[in-house]
Protein backbone atom coordinates (compact mmCIF):
# COMPACT_ATOMS: atom_id res chain seq x y z
CA UNK A 1 0.00 0.00 0.00
CA UNK A 2 0.80 3.94 0.26
CA UNK A 3 1.37 3.97 3.80
CA UNK A 4 2.87 6.43 6.11
CA UNK A 5 3.85 7.13 9.54
CA UNK A 6 3.90 10.28 11.72
CA UNK A 7 5.36 10.79 15.43
CA UNK A 8 4.60 13.59 17.67
CA UNK A 9 4.70 14.20 21.17
CA UNK A 10 2.08 14.88 24.10
CA UNK A 11 -0.06 12.21 22.39
CA UNK A 12 -1.76 12.17 25.78
CA UNK A 13 -3.29 16.31 25.53
CA UNK A 14 -6.33 17.29 24.47
CA UNK A 15 -5.02 19.65 21.80
CA UNK A 16 -3.45 16.41 19.84
CA UNK A 17 -6.39 14.43 20.46
CA UNK A 18 -8.43 16.49 19.12
CA UNK A 19 -6.33 16.53 15.93
CA UNK A 20 -5.97 12.78 15.95
CA UNK A 21 -9.79 13.10 15.73
CA UNK A 22 -9.21 15.12 13.17
CA UNK A 23 -7.35 13.50 11.09
CA UNK A 24 -9.51 10.13 11.19
CA UNK A 25 -12.62 12.10 9.77
CA UNK A 26 -10.89 13.37 6.58
CA UNK A 27 -9.37 9.65 6.28
CA UNK A 28 -12.88 7.95 7.03
CA UNK A 29 -14.66 10.45 4.38
CA UNK A 30 -11.84 9.42 1.73
CA UNK A 31 -11.85 5.95 2.23
CA UNK A 32 -15.55 5.51 2.68
CA UNK A 33 -17.16 2.38 2.70
CA UNK A 34 -13.75 0.59 1.96
CA UNK A 35 -13.21 0.80 6.10
CA UNK A 36 -15.00 -2.53 7.46
CA UNK A 37 -13.39 -2.23 10.95
CA UNK A 38 -13.27 -0.14 13.93
CA UNK A 39 -11.16 -0.72 17.46
CA UNK A 40 -11.83 2.52 18.94
CA UNK A 41 -10.12 2.27 22.38
CA UNK A 42 -10.06 -1.06 24.68
CA UNK A 43 -13.16 -2.16 23.34
CA UNK A 44 -11.79 -4.75 20.38
CA UNK A 45 -12.70 -4.77 16.35
CA UNK A 46 -16.38 -3.81 15.55
CA UNK A 47 -18.37 -4.44 12.17
CA UNK A 48 -19.20 -1.62 10.32
CA UNK A 49 -21.91 -1.43 8.01
CA UNK A 50 -22.89 1.26 5.59
CA UNK A 51 -20.99 5.07 5.08
CA UNK A 52 -19.38 6.87 7.82
CA UNK A 53 -21.87 9.12 9.59
CA UNK A 54 -20.51 10.15 13.16
CA UNK A 55 -16.49 11.44 14.15
CA UNK A 56 -14.77 8.31 14.71
CA UNK A 57 -13.04 9.39 17.78
CA UNK A 58 -15.01 11.54 19.41
CA UNK A 59 -14.55 9.86 22.81
CA UNK A 60 -10.67 11.37 22.38
CA UNK A 61 -12.29 14.26 23.39
CA UNK A 62 -15.14 13.78 24.74
CA UNK A 63 -16.69 15.22 27.97
CA UNK A 64 -15.04 13.83 31.24
CA UNK A 65 -12.11 12.30 29.79
CA UNK A 66 -8.87 11.88 31.15
CA UNK A 67 -6.58 13.62 29.50
CA UNK A 68 -3.57 11.55 31.59
CA UNK A 69 -4.19 8.19 30.14
CA UNK A 70 -3.29 7.16 26.93
CA UNK A 71 -5.19 6.09 23.82
CA UNK A 72 -5.13 3.98 20.81
CA UNK A 73 -7.81 3.05 18.09
CA UNK A 74 -7.49 1.10 14.79
CA UNK A 75 -9.74 0.95 11.38
CA UNK A 76 -9.09 -1.35 8.50
CA UNK A 77 -10.74 -2.36 5.51
CA UNK A 78 -9.73 -5.84 5.86
CA UNK A 79 -12.70 -9.25 5.53
CA UNK A 80 -11.85 -10.42 8.69
CA UNK A 81 -10.94 -8.12 11.73
CA UNK A 82 -7.29 -10.24 11.48
CA UNK A 83 -6.78 -9.49 7.86
CA UNK A 84 -4.57 -6.81 6.40
CA UNK A 85 -5.56 -4.35 4.15
CA UNK A 86 -4.57 -0.93 2.09
CA UNK A 87 -6.92 0.83 4.16
CA UNK A 88 -6.32 1.28 7.25
CA UNK A 89 -5.80 4.34 9.75
CA UNK A 90 -4.30 3.01 13.46
CA UNK A 91 -2.64 5.48 16.56
CA UNK A 92 -1.32 5.01 19.42
CA UNK A 93 -1.29 8.06 22.51
CA UNK A 94 1.35 7.67 25.00
CA UNK A 95 0.24 8.16 28.67
CA UNK A 96 1.12 11.59 30.05
CA UNK A 97 3.61 10.41 32.58
CA UNK A 98 4.97 8.07 29.96
CA UNK A 99 5.26 11.69 27.68
CA UNK A 100 6.39 13.92 30.30
CA UNK A 101 9.15 11.69 32.43
CA UNK A 102 10.15 9.56 29.66
CA UNK A 103 10.02 11.45 26.51
CA UNK A 104 7.47 8.50 24.82
CA UNK A 105 6.60 9.54 20.97
CA UNK A 106 3.01 8.94 20.03
CA UNK A 107 1.93 8.13 16.71
CA UNK A 108 -0.65 7.67 13.64
CA UNK A 109 -0.28 5.83 10.83
CA UNK A 110 -2.16 5.39 7.97
CA UNK A 111 -2.64 3.71 4.25
CA UNK A 112 -4.40 4.07 0.51
CA UNK A 113 -3.99 1.24 -2.25
CA UNK A 114 -0.75 2.13 -4.68
CA UNK A 115 -3.29 2.28 -7.55
CA UNK A 116 -4.16 5.79 -6.35
CA UNK A 117 -1.14 6.84 -7.48
CA UNK A 118 -2.59 7.17 -10.75
CA UNK A 119 -6.52 7.40 -10.19
CA UNK A 120 -6.00 10.32 -7.52
CA UNK A 121 -1.91 11.18 -7.28
CA UNK A 122 -2.16 13.82 -5.21
CA UNK A 123 -4.31 12.60 -2.56
CA UNK A 124 -2.26 10.64 -0.66
CA UNK A 125 1.16 13.07 -0.38
CA UNK A 126 -2.14 15.97 0.17
CA UNK A 127 -3.36 13.94 2.92
CA UNK A 128 0.03 13.75 5.04
CA UNK A 129 0.71 17.85 4.19
CA UNK A 130 -2.43 18.23 5.35
CA UNK A 131 -2.08 15.98 8.89
CA UNK A 132 1.74 17.55 9.32
CA UNK A 133 -0.39 20.91 9.50
CA UNK A 134 -2.34 19.70 12.08
CA UNK A 135 -0.01 17.05 14.07
CA UNK A 136 3.37 19.57 13.58
CA UNK A 137 4.96 16.19 14.01
CA UNK A 138 8.66 15.59 15.16
CA UNK A 139 9.66 13.27 12.14
CA UNK A 140 7.78 10.94 9.78
CA UNK A 141 7.56 9.33 6.29
CA UNK A 142 5.68 7.98 3.43
CA UNK A 143 6.12 5.44 0.34
CA UNK A 144 5.26 2.16 -0.48
CA UNK A 145 4.85 0.04 2.08
CA UNK A 146 3.85 -3.43 3.97
CA UNK A 147 0.91 -3.24 5.98
CA UNK A 148 0.52 -6.00 8.28
CA UNK A 149 -2.36 -7.26 10.20
CA UNK A 150 -4.23 -5.50 13.11
CA UNK A 151 -3.66 -8.29 15.00
CA UNK A 152 0.09 -8.22 17.15
CA UNK A 153 0.43 -11.79 16.88
CA UNK A 154 -0.80 -13.02 13.50
CA UNK A 155 2.71 -10.53 12.21
CA UNK A 156 5.09 -12.63 13.57
CA UNK A 157 3.99 -15.50 11.70
CA UNK A 158 5.50 -13.49 8.17
CA UNK A 159 8.57 -12.20 9.28
CA UNK A 160 10.52 -14.65 6.31
CA UNK A 161 8.45 -13.29 3.76
CA UNK A 162 8.71 -9.66 5.14
CA UNK A 163 12.38 -10.01 5.51
CA UNK A 164 12.86 -11.35 2.17
CA UNK A 165 10.71 -8.58 0.41
CA UNK A 166 12.77 -5.99 2.21
CA UNK A 167 15.87 -7.24 1.38
CA UNK A 168 14.69 -7.41 -2.18
CA UNK A 169 13.34 -3.59 -2.26
CA UNK A 170 15.21 -1.17 -0.62
CA UNK A 171 11.78 1.47 -1.46
CA UNK A 172 9.71 -0.61 0.40
CA UNK A 173 8.72 0.67 4.06
CA UNK A 174 8.97 -1.77 7.16
CA UNK A 175 6.90 -0.36 9.75
CA UNK A 176 6.68 -1.22 13.30
CA UNK A 177 5.63 2.10 14.73
CA UNK A 178 4.97 0.84 18.16
CA UNK A 179 8.31 -0.73 18.51
CA UNK A 180 10.18 2.01 16.51
CA UNK A 181 8.31 4.63 18.47
CA UNK A 182 10.97 3.68 21.37
CA UNK A 183 13.97 4.31 19.72
CA UNK A 184 12.78 7.30 17.62
CA UNK A 185 13.07 9.95 20.18
CA UNK A 186 16.57 11.52 19.11
CA UNK A 187 16.99 10.60 15.72
CA UNK A 188 14.79 9.67 12.54
CA UNK A 189 13.81 6.62 10.99
CA UNK A 190 15.08 7.20 7.56
CA UNK A 191 13.57 8.87 3.94
CA UNK A 192 11.56 7.49 1.63
CA UNK A 193 9.30 9.06 -0.97
CA UNK A 194 7.97 11.62 1.63
CA UNK A 195 9.74 12.16 4.12
CA UNK A 196 8.75 14.15 7.27
CA UNK A 197 10.77 16.66 9.54
CA UNK A 198 10.35 18.82 12.23
CA UNK A 199 11.40 21.70 13.38
CA UNK A 200 14.07 20.19 15.74
CA UNK A 201 15.45 18.27 12.83
CA UNK A 202 15.45 21.66 10.18
CA UNK A 203 17.40 23.11 12.52
CA UNK A 204 19.85 21.13 12.48
CA UNK A 205 20.52 21.28 8.89
CA UNK A 206 20.71 24.83 8.69
CA UNK A 207 16.68 25.54 8.26
CA UNK A 208 14.55 25.56 4.84
CA UNK A 209 16.54 27.86 2.59
CA UNK A 210 19.72 25.47 3.19
CA UNK A 211 17.76 22.66 2.81
CA UNK A 212 16.55 23.83 -0.34
CA UNK A 213 19.79 24.54 -1.73
CA UNK A 214 20.60 21.16 -1.67
CA UNK A 215 17.70 19.30 -2.83
CA UNK A 216 17.97 18.30 -6.39
CA UNK A 217 15.16 18.51 -8.86
CA UNK A 218 12.21 16.72 -9.32
CA UNK A 219 12.67 16.70 -5.46
CA UNK A 220 10.24 19.43 -3.81
CA UNK A 221 10.13 20.43 -0.31
CA UNK A 222 6.20 21.62 1.31
CA UNK A 223 6.52 23.47 4.24
CA UNK A 224 4.13 23.45 6.96
CA UNK A 225 3.71 24.97 10.67
CA UNK A 226 6.50 23.43 12.52
CA UNK A 227 8.42 21.85 9.95
CA UNK A 228 8.59 20.14 5.91
CA UNK A 229 7.51 17.33 3.69
CA UNK A 230 10.29 16.98 1.02
CA UNK A 231 8.72 14.65 -1.97
CA UNK A 232 11.68 12.59 -3.91
CA UNK A 233 10.16 13.01 -7.25
CA UNK A 234 6.20 12.38 -8.64
CA UNK A 235 6.40 9.01 -7.39
CA UNK A 236 7.60 6.54 -5.18
CA UNK A 237 10.46 3.64 -6.37
CA UNK A 238 10.39 0.48 -4.49
CA UNK A 239 14.24 -0.39 -6.57
CA UNK A 240 15.14 -4.39 -6.80
CA UNK A 241 18.42 -5.16 -5.81
CA UNK A 242 18.02 -7.82 -8.07
CA UNK A 243 18.00 -6.09 -11.13
CA UNK A 244 21.55 -5.23 -10.68
CA UNK A 245 23.28 -8.74 -9.82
Amino acid sequence: ALLATLYFECGHSLEKRRVVTQCLDEYRSTAGTNLRWAHPGSRGFQRLDGPPTASGAAWLSAPGLDELQGWELSWHGGATSEEANNFMFRGLGARSWQSERQGALSFISFALPTAWLVEQPDCFPGMLHRFCERLQPLHGYGGFGLVDSPNRFVTPMHEDTVHSLAKRHPGLEIDDPILHSIVLKNSIKGANWLTVLGDRWLDRLGGVEALLSRLVPPAELHTFTGGCLIQAGPQPQLGNVEEHR
